[in-house]
């Protein structure tokens, strides 16, 4: 007897697509244990020893699938046999609902219904695989993420606000691990602010405390951690923080995303020197820098000689 457990939807999805070419004829047998609420560990060991003592057993081939249903490839396996299989494992396991659960198929004749089961498994299957591995990922940022919080400055972190309002020139800080890009940005706008660099998330964050900038230009795709997620952090340190995200993808769920946690722009790249420029004087916090500046005592004398 042949169990197969691992991969089993796809490796039976496999053998039906050879069986419905070569022996058409073939049965397929299918037991549906996912819609009881069964032991797992008291259905295989009543099910495998109840299949072992049938004639010809050894040439079964059973698949296990991540659900609990199995599937039953087998020579020589009659319809009565089968019944019988199902009639002593619905008396042993006190579950005669396994009567209704059970099905009989012909590989030829019930190939895409047999096709679609398979399909749908392996569709389920793929689906909660990939969540298991978000979820897992999720759990290692979560870490990173805290980790990295944990290390800022609490000091820095509690007056950011305070320390930005009494700066009296707009700052702007250009986070993006590829150099062009930052030398490119920080070019245009250092001919008419300040600008500080930071070339992954981590700095990006520090430099953030340290200098409480007016305005965040930060790109989404970095080396350590993702733009979303320190775009998270900065949101959390300072919830009144501007940020516009720089991101040569486009993509709509990108741009979603940024703006879902609080970024109030996204460029992409390449960038023109008119959209940075937008931006900043979109900025509450560069404007009144701007307009505290017109109304100094000695600025305005100055424009008045």
């Amino acid at each position: 007897m042949l169990v197969i457990s691992k991969n089993a939807e796809k490796r039976l999805q496999s053998e039906i697509n050879r069986y419905a070419k070569d022996n058409p004829r073939r049965k397929c047998f299918y037991i549906q244990f996912s819609k009881t609420q069964l032991d797992k560990g008291k259905v295989f060991e009543t099910f495998i020893r109840q299949l072992n003592a049938l004639p010809n057993s050894y040439m079964a081939q059973v698949y296990i699938c991540n659900d609990l249903d199995i599937f039953i490839l087998m020579q020589g396996f009659m319809q009565r046999q089968f019944s019988d299989l199902i009639d002593g494992l619905a008396k042993e396991l006190d579950a005669p609902e396994l009567t209704k659960l059970a099905n009989t198929f012909e590989v030829g004749h019930h190939e895409r219904i047999l096709k679609n089961l398979c399909a749908d498994k392996i569709e389920i299957l793929d689906n909660s695989e990939l969540k298991e591995k978000e979820a897992a990922l999720q759990a290692q940022a979560d870490k990173a993420t805290m980790d990295i919080l944990a290390q800022l400055n609490a000091g820095l972190i509690s007056d950011v606000a305070k320390r930005r309002d009494a700066r009296a020139t707009p700052s702007i800080l250009v986070v993006d691990d590829d150099q062009l890009s930052r030398t490119l940005a920080g070019n245009v706008i250092s001919k008419e602010h300040h600008v500080i660099y930071a070339q992954n998330g981590r700095e990006a964050l520090n430099e953030y405390i340290n200098n409480a900038p007016d305005v965040v230009f930060l790109d989404i795709g970095m080396p350590d951690i993702n733009g979303h997620r320190v775009l998270e952090c900065m949101m959390q340190i300072d919830p009144e923080a501007y940020v516009i995200m720089f991101s040569g993808r486009k993509d709509k769920a990108n741009i979603m995303q940024a703006l879902e946690i609080g970024a109030q722009g996204f460029i992409g790249k390449p960038f023109t020197r008119d959209k940075l420029f937008e931006y900043i004087g979109k900025s509450s916090f560069v404007r009144e820098k701007q307009e505290r500046h017109s109304a100094r005592p000695d600025n305005f004398i100055h424009q008045n000689t």
